[in-house]
This record gives C-alpha cells, sequence and structure tokens, in this order.
C-alpha cells in the first residue's frame, strides 16, 4: 500500500462497520482532549445500531476518503445542508484528508442547489470548519444519552455560480 493515493469515493453500505469503528476510535482518542470520559462514553458508546447507522449514511450523501482498502475517514451531507458528520482516523489527521472530504461535500451541495452548509461542530472541529470559510452562528448544549456537550453551530453560505450581467460576454484565455 506504500505510496497508494488517497480517494474519496461515495459510500457503500460494506463499509458501515468499518466507519464506526473508525468513528469510535476517533472520538474516544481525538475528543477526549476537549470533552470529559462521561461525554466521550455517551457519544462513542460500545454499542452501536449498526442499521440505523447504515440507514443514515445511505439516506445522506456520504462519502468516504481510503487509501487502498483501508478506510481513513468519512463525512455524511443531509438534504438541508448539515455536515451531518466528518471524521478522519486519529493517525491520518492534519493530512488534508478531512479538507478534501469537506470538498466532496461542498461540491455535492452546489450540485443541489443548497444556499449553505452548517454543522454541529464539537469543539475539536470548530477551528477546521472555521479555517474553511464557517462562521460561528450560536453555541450550545445539546444532550446525547442523558449527558451535556456543548458544540457551535457553524454555517458558511455558498454563492450561487456567477452569471455574467447581460449584454458582456465572458472569454477564456
Amino acid at each position: 500500500m506504500t505510496g497508494a493515493a488517497i480517494r474519496i469515493r461515495p459510500y457503500r453500505p460494506t463499509d458501515v462497520t468499518c466507519l464506526i469503528a473508525l468513528f469510535r476510535d476517533t472520538v474516544r482518542r481525538v475528543n477526549r482532549r476537549r470533552y470529559g470520559p462521561r461525554q466521550v462514553r455517551a457519544w462513542a458508546p460500545e454499542t452501536i445500531d449498526v442499521a440505523a447507522w447504515s440507514q443514515r449514511l445511505t439516506a445522506h450523501t456520504s462519502f468516504v476518503a481510503a487509501r487502498g482498502s483501508r478506510v481513513l475517514g468519512f463525512a455524511e451531507l443531509a438534504a438541508d445542508g448539515c455536515v451531518d458528520t466528518l471524521y478522519v482516523h486519529a493517525r491520518w489527521q492534519a493530512q488534508g484528508i478531512g479538507s478534501r472530504l469537506l470538498a466532496a461535500v461542498e461540491a455535492a451541495a452546489r450540485t443541489h442547489r443548497l444556499a449553505q452548509l452548517y454543522a454541529a461542530a464539537s469543539l475539536s472541529a470548530e477551528g477546521f470548519f472555521a479555517a474553511h470559510g464557517f462562521r460561528l452562528r450560536r453555541r450550545q448544549i445539546v444532550e446525547l444519552r442523558g449527558v451535556g456537550f456543548r458544540n457551535a453551530v457553524m454555517i458558511k453560505p455558498l454563492a450561487p455560480p456567477r452569471r455574467p450581467r447581460p449584454g458582456l460576454t465572458w472569454r477564456t484565455a
């Protein structure tokens, strides 16, 4: 696998168990820096409903970052513009994989003519989203499995494609 290119591809139903494992490992290793043990256990419990995850990933526009057969990250776009998940394996962070996944999500959003993207960004992900043009809308505390979590609702407007004014012609060099 040395030198194999990292590619972004559509989600396949056979990916689900690998994505759950990556999610759980990433939350437990990366997000524990910003959240307490109770929060991490609630966020990434031992038992996760595989069928529910599969259904959600299939219903959304979902992407997987892979190098050969190894999954390095994934992201989901909901029909309303929510970046529902974006996780990169702990060992592969800060190498542009999250940026590439987000670019795929943004391209899909533009294809579907969405006006904006938004995310409920964890404390760990807030800087990443800000670096990619998302702006803070509000901070909030959400509850998951009886445990409160701070996060930030962040929004990125998507400009419509530019059209020339009537009477002007555009040329490319």
